[in-house]
């Protein structure tokens, strides 16, 4: 759902002379930037010295140009999409300029990270391929990251089809890699616990399994060293089970804490909305890192007993969906 890659800041700064090439890479250049706000994480080094080259590049564009690259960086601050890895690496002395060092050191260093470079490097005037599976701005439109990026913002599964290893590597191994907080929003979770006839005493095993899954899988893949949240919003219907419901979701947390998380590495919470029949949180589900909206169409209870995972539809959401939800969940009391 979410691709890493790094751009080396000559990428930005190898503008051609002439204005009818210089438009034309302008606009290939915004396009792959336009990729990485569609779905993607930017690495770069911890003092900052590829982003303020990058910057720097652009002030050689056409104003037009700029404005929109501006633009579009800006966005991607906003997500969090530009990332600092959490492990050392060591800049490559392939590369003469400094922040071209520090790019090819970082793409080197995290294999999951595709870097995106200019057809050549005015430095030496040769080709620019530092690394085996470098992607030239050239061959970009026609290359598996941006493939990737523009398959992979609909996820569409019948019942079976993937297995859960096939999903963490395809779901959660990525959009949970450099996420430092998850907000998990189902109305459902909580709803299921009173019924008709009867009010549950525990969550249904639909719901632990594929929670317990979900929790696991942040715990577990997550590189962020600043400190890490994981927090559920859903929903009870109002009535005297309100309360014995919120403690059984409270009680849950705290489980997921102790099994999955025994060293307290993320800081794990439920929030309870207290439902009626005329304010109620919105049916959509989602899931929400600081940096990607995902649309869950069937919920949380993901996985089936026999491991595998249900149908369900996982769509890249609008940005603005999170202020939207917070909105909603706002206007109900919270239940203790």
């Amino acid at each position: 759902m979410i691709e890493s890659a790094v751009h080396v800041p000559l990428l930005y700064g190898s503008v051609p002379a002439e204005p009818v090439p210089r438009g034309h890479y302008c606009n290939t250049v915004l396009s792959v930037l336009q990729d990485a706000l569609d779905g993607c994480v930017l690495l770069v080094d911890e003092n900052g010295i590829m982003f303020d080259e990058i910057l720097h590049a652009l002030t050689a564009w056409p104003v037009s140009h700029r404005k929109r690259a501006e633009e579009t960086i800006g966005k991607l601050e906003r997500l969090n999409r530009f990332v600092t890895p959490r492990r050392p690496y060591s800049c490559s002395l392939v590369c003469s300029p400094s922040p071209c060092q520090h790019a090819v050191g970082i793409a080197a260093a995290f294999s999951a990270s595709v870097l995106v470079a200019p057809d050549s490097c005015p430095t030496v005037g040769a080709p620019c391929s530092p690394l085996p599976g470098t992607i030239p701005l050239n061959t970009y439109s026609q290359s598996t990251l941006a493939s990737s990026i523009r398959k992979s913002a609909n996820v569409v599964l019948t019942n079976g089809q993937w297995s859960r290893r096939h999903f963490q590597a395809a779901v959660w191994t990525p959009i949970f890699l450099y996420a430092k907080h998850v907000l998990l929003v189902d109305p459902y979770i909580g709803r299921h616990l009173i019924g008709p006839h009867r009010v549950r005493n525990t969550i249904a095993p639909r719901y632990d399994r594929s929670l317990s899954w979900v929790f696991a899988q942040f715990v577990r893949n997550s590189n962020s060293s600043s400190p890490r949240t994981f927090h559920i919003v859903t929903g009870v219907p109002r009535g005297r089970a309100t309360r014995h419901a919120a403690s059984v979701l409270h009680s849950f947390a705290e489980e997921l804490s102790q099994v999955w998380d025994p060293r307290g590495l993320v800081e794990m919470r439920i929030t309870v909305k207290e439902e009626s029949d005329s304010l109620r949180l919105p049916h959509d589900r989602y899931l929400f890192t600081d940096q990607i909206s995902l649309l869950v169409s069937r919920g949380f209870d993901l996985l089936g007993e026999d491991g595998r995972v249900r149908d369900v539809h996982i769509a890249i959401a609008p940005h603005a969906v999170r202020q939207k939800m917070a909105a909603e969940a706002a206007r109900l009391p919270t239940v203790p």
